[in-house]
């Protein structure tokens, strides 16, 4: 985790399930996946399946797409350039 180029986050979300907006200053493009809170519960019963003690809302987790496609959880892909702006919906969690 970082704040340079190349720099990833894991997954999160805003406190109380707020929207968020978040202002892309300088620097390459940066590449979101947004999971709608929609889809939180069938997240949360994958990991519960696999025994993972980790929560959705600590922002330990990183996920692989793919797991998401094996498991038909929606999600997007973004692609924020400088000086873009996203919002994302309240309750969505993003990486």
């Amino acid at each position: 985790r970082a704040h340079a180029s190349g720099a990833i986050f894991p997954l999160s979300s805003t406190r109380q399930r707020l929207f968020s907006i978040h202002y892309h200053h300088e620097g390459g493009a940066r590449y979101w996946y947004t999971i709608p809170n929609s889809e939180r519960q069938a997240l949360h019963k994958i990991m519960k399946d696999q025994k993972s003690s980790m929560c959705l809302d600590h922002s330990l987790l990183f996920i692989n797409p793919t797991v998401l496609d094996k498991h038909g959880i929606r999600y997007s892909r973004i692609l924020q350039s400088v000086r873009e702006i996203v919002v994302l919906a309240a309750g969505a969690l993003s990486q």
